[in-house]
């Protein structure tokens, strides 16, 4: 009915509704239509708000019993038979949304809001979902619910005199003809009682009131068109210039059977936020194939959502179809465990008929890694490295920030200078440029490498490696100052310098401006890479990370995490170790989502029995019917013959699933380039199965010309 004024372009600005008709796809009509509306709702009926300061989610109910008396005022709904009718009223704004995505015709912000009623006399609560423009005031929304009082009654004016109610209205013919017939009839008696009963104007001279036994004649609300009162009254024409809007344009004919509905997919622009640090998206719904009639109102269906990109590493908005993850990620992303399910590269997120926005939290890796643990009965927790790792991935700005790590010279920088040794720039410059006497590798090889944005057209140099490092906190700036006490040299970082320092070692206060004028900065590791334990461990797992993730996501999900401890639990017969890399790689379905676990090992570390035995059983255990599982080994230098050996065990007759990554796969920027070079083979990096392919081919199938002697 609201569609077909639409259509004959009936005026209204509002729409007023009871609970009892319920809200849904009206809300979607009226929005892209360009009205506003205040509907009631349920108080079981949920609300949720973002990008406001006050936070508000839940049911209507519970939302009204957490405000407070200041939130709550006095209003009048309109004037009734005894007054006023006043009551309580409480308005929340709970998001502003731009008209134009419902509507192009639309623009400007308009705000989605919670109406709250309170009767004074009970303290009975009503609620209503209401859509404005943005700024409209409380009063505005009260009166455009208190005209329902009005609507309300002149139904049962109508249902008294003309038999509204003498149908069963929800039937098409009840509705079209008897109904229609009976609120036309209605609104020709409402105007000609109006002519009827023009407001009487008051005279100054008013004469004489005669004596009271002349009957005042009393008008009947309903005019008898019959009345001699009234009989022979002058009929007035219609103005022709006056446009004259139909109130309902009648259907024809009965409408046929509903045809059946095909699955549709739609666009939806989404508003990102924060809620406890995670990142969480909002969005409204498209429309929903359901009938509009009051009664499906209880009825639920499932948005079936496939969301685009993630926030940050850390996180995500598409986990692998892993069904029996399904109340761990509903709990975590939705916050009910029954309302949320995995799809084949979708979720599916359980919804009332009438809702109209939803908000997903994003997963954190952290969770969905250690869920697909449980699965195999392991506990698993990130590891003291791996939290170094993390730390110092998010100083160079993500995985990818470990691209300096390819070349050999920044390895050597860290290598050679322990965390209390000072250099210069100049020792700094010469160790990043060095040629490696081991590889062979030059810096040369490395001039188009970009590790942050520079012109296309420049070739890297061993000052913008250096400078970038020291950029990120990598390596702190200071001077190195003797003291005239002890006459021990001291670093002191540029943060804490003066012209008046304290050695450190004696604590002679000294004045140290001769010294500064004429010496040049000193600089130190600093920060994660204080200890030298944790460059060790962090810098290859980082170059591993970053190469898999630069070879990979471009072709698939891919979910990254450094280093876990792996604890089984009690009856569990596996090893209790730690694998230095996780990954979930997933593509299209019906392809199993990959599991990757892995050992990187320093220029000086070797692949042992000990960590291939372990690697192996851990990656049994990962359950097969969902998972295809793989094992990453990597070291920064290349692999002697033995461990090629121990490597080739972990494959078998059906399944290839080592991958083995050197120094010559980890530092070019593409996986390959450089084995491609020295081989001639066509080798393939694109997924998890690709890489072990290349791997039998490069490592198992041909003599080694990149090992070591044994």
């Amino acid at each position: 009915m609201i569609a077909r004024a639409i259509v004959a372009a009936v005026p209204f600005r509002w729409v007023a509704a009871d609970a009892v008709y319920g809200v849904g796809d009206i809300e979607q009509q009226l929005r892209r239509a360009g009205k506003g509306y205040v509907l009631g709702v349920s108080s079981a009926h949920v609300f949720r708000s973002w990008g406001k300061r006050r936070s508000v989610s839940g049911a209507a109910a519970d939302i009204a019993s957490t405000r407070r008396s200041s939130d709550w005022k006095r209003l009048s709904a309109g004037d009734g038979t005894k007054g006023p009718r006043l009551h309580d009223w409480c308005y929340l704004e709970l998001a502003d949304l731009d008209a134009g995505q419902f509507n192009s015709a639309n623009d400007g912000l308009w705000t989605r809001g919670l109406l709250i009623r309170r009767r004074i006399a009970d303290d009975d609560l009503a609620f209503f979902t209401t859509w404005c423009p943005a700024g409209t005031a409380i009063e505005t929304l009260v009166a455009v619910e208190g005209h329902r009082w009005a609507i309300e009654d002149s139904f049962e004016t109508a249902k008294n005199e003309f038999g509204l109610d003498h149908n069963e209205s929800r039937s098409w013919h009840g509705w079209h003809r008897h109904v229609s017939m009976v609120m036309l009839a209605f609104a020709m008696m409402a105007v000609i009682r109006h002519h009827a009963n023009p407001p009487q104007s008051k005279k100054r001279n008013a004469e004489p009131r005669q004596k009271q036994n002349h009957r005042r004649l009393v008008i009947d609300p309903m005019v008898n068109t019959g009345s001699s009162a009234y009989r022979h009254q002058a009929r007035s024409k219609a103005d022709p210039t006056r446009p004259h809007h139909r109130m309902v344009t009648l259907a024809q004919s009965s409408p046929s059977r509903r045809s059946a509905r095909a699955f549709q997919s739609k666009t939806a622009t989404v508003m990102l936020g924060q809620t406890s640090g995670r990142a969480t998206i909002s969005f409204t719904l498209n429309d929903k194939p359901f009938d509009s009639a009051s009664w499906f109102y209880n009825q639920h269906l499932v948005a079936s959502l496939q969301i685009y990109g993630s926030p940050d590493e850390r996180h995500t908005f598409g986990p692998p179809y892993v069904p029996e993850l399904n109340e761990a990620i509903a709990r975590s992303m939705y916050g009910q465990y029954d309302a949320l399910r995995l799809e084949p590269e979708r979720l599916g997120v359980v919804i009332d008929a009438t809702e109209h926005d939803l908000a997903i939290h994003a997963l954190p890796v952290t969770e969905l890694i250690e869920w697909v643990f449980e699965l195999s009965s392991i506990d698993a927790k990130p590891s003291s490295s791996g939290l170094i790792t993390r730390q110092l991935m998010s100083r160079l700005g993500g995985v990818d920030g470990a691209r300096a790590f390819k070349i050999p010279g920044v390895r050597r920088l860290l290598k050679t200078y322990g965390p209390n040794a000072t250099f210069s720039k100049h020792a700094a410059l010469q160790a990043i440029g060095q040629t490696d006497p081991r590889t062979g590798a030059r810096f040369a090889d490395h001039a188009r490498l970009f590790i942050e944005p520079r012109p296309s057209s420049t070739a890297l140099t061993p000052e913008m490696v250096f400078e970038h490092l020291v950029e990120k906190g990598l390596f702190r700036i200071g001077v190195e100052l003797t003291c005239p006490s002890c006459g021990l040299p001291s670093w002191i970082a540029l943060d804490n310098l003066r012209q008046r320092n304290t050695c450190e070692l004696c604590g002679n206060n000294h004045d140290s401006t001769r010294q500064l004028v004429s010496t040049d900065f000193k600089y130190r590791r600093t920060g994660i890479l204080g200890l030298e334990r944790n460059t060790q461990g962090a810098v290859p797992v980082a170059l591993v990370l970053q190469q898999l993730g630069i070879n990979l996501r471009g072709f698939g999900g891919l979910l990254l995490a450094p280093s876990y401890n792996l604890m089984p639990r009690p009856g569990i017969e596996l090893p209790v170790c730690e694998t230095d890399i996780v990954g979930i790689y997933h593509r299209t379905y019906p392809d199993k989502a990959s599991f990757i676990i892995g050992e990187c090992k320093d220029e000086g570390d070797r692949i042992n029995q000990q960590d291939i035995d372990n690697l192996r059983r851990i990656a049994d255990a990962i359950p097969p019917a969902r998972f295809d599982a793989f094992i990453v080994l990597a070291r920064l230098s290349p692999f002697n013959a033995e461990e090629i050996a121990l490597a080739k065990t972990l494959n078998d007759a059906y399944r290839q699933r080592v991958i083995l990554l050197s120094a010559r796969e980890l530092e070019p920027y593409h996986i390959y380039e450089r084995a491609k070079r020295d081989t001639g083979l066509d080798l393939n990096g694109g997924s998890p199965k690709d890489l072990a392919r290349s791997t039998a081919r490069l490592y198992f199938t041909r003599p080694q010309n990149n090992a070591d002697a044994p």
